[in-house]
């Protein structure tokens, strides 16, 4: 009895380790599966990632392709006037040059141009010679043209034809106006000026080199040989609600 009971008890401990490793066979059947999968579905995961990138890129590459068109645009583009609600405009492609109100053309159309004029008006009330490079429509040479302040100004602009509109459609007052570079005009004038005041950003690309160029050290050395001594002004048009932090740094730090 004893010996069946024996046999009884091995045949028992066979069957039940047989069925341990059986179920260990699925479980790690199951675990492989399961491995599997998620290694499949992490590359899966991984491709889809790559593809984005990818797909990012290219989005990004091209609107900075379209960016850059639309400013090639912007400045190969012919100026013209345009009226639309209380003031006309001077543009080249969706840049605005320069504008004027319908209501009353000699006053400011804009608080940047207000803050231009101030220049004169308030910090150098007894300037008597000033340079502007960057005409645009004309709105502060010829406020500082007329009475009663009756300026000498020289005014500088690149383009012929944003000349010939400022004086034919925004009432340009008479004073030298001088096509060129502004920044040649600064290494070439013998003169000394009061004022001088930088107003080339294009608003499509504000922190484009058309700013910096003035902002070198050789520009700068340029412009206070051309400054009267001790009462010499220099002033820039900066459009700051478009640069960010690290250029307003920079700025900060010329």
């Amino acid at each position: 009895t004893v010996g069946d009971d024996a046999n009884d008890s091995s045949a028992t401990t066979r069957t039940m380790t047989t069925r341990t490793i059986r179920r260990r066979r699925r479980a790690n059947g199951s675990s492989a599966q399961a491995m599997g999968r998620r290694k499949k579905k992490g590359r899966n995961d991984s491709a889809k990632r790559s593809t984005s990138r990818v797909l990012a890129g290219a989005a990004a590459t091209v609107a900075a392709m379209v960016a850059m068109g639309n400013r090639v645009v912007a400045r190969c583009a012919k100026p013209v006037v345009v009226e639309h609600g209380a003031l006309k405009y001077l543009m080249r492609g969706t840049s605005v040059l320069g504008a004027q109100r319908l209501d009353d053309r000699n006053a400011a159309a804009f608080r940047g141009w207000a803050v231009q004029r101030a220049t004169v008006d308030v910090l150098r009330p007894r300037a008597k010679e000033a340079l502007v490079i960057g005409l645009g429509s004309g709105s502060v040479p010829t406020h500082w043209r007329r009475p009663p302040r009756r300026l000498k100004v020289d005014a500088v602009d690149l383009d012929p034809e944003v000349i010939a509109l400022a004086e034919s459609s925004f009432g340009l007052a008479p004073g030298t106006t001088i096509v060129g570079d502004g920044l040649n005009v600064l290494y070439a004038t013998p003169k000394k000026y009061d004022v001088i005041v930088v107003d080339v950003v294009d608003p499509e690309d504000p922190y484009g080199p058309g700013l910096w160029r003035f902002l070198e050290k050789d520009a700068l050395v340029a412009a206070k040989k051309s400054l009267a001594e001790r009462t010499g002004l220099l002033a820039f048009t900066v459009v700051a609600g478009l640069l960010d932090d690290d250029a307003l740094d920079h700025l900060g730090a010329v």
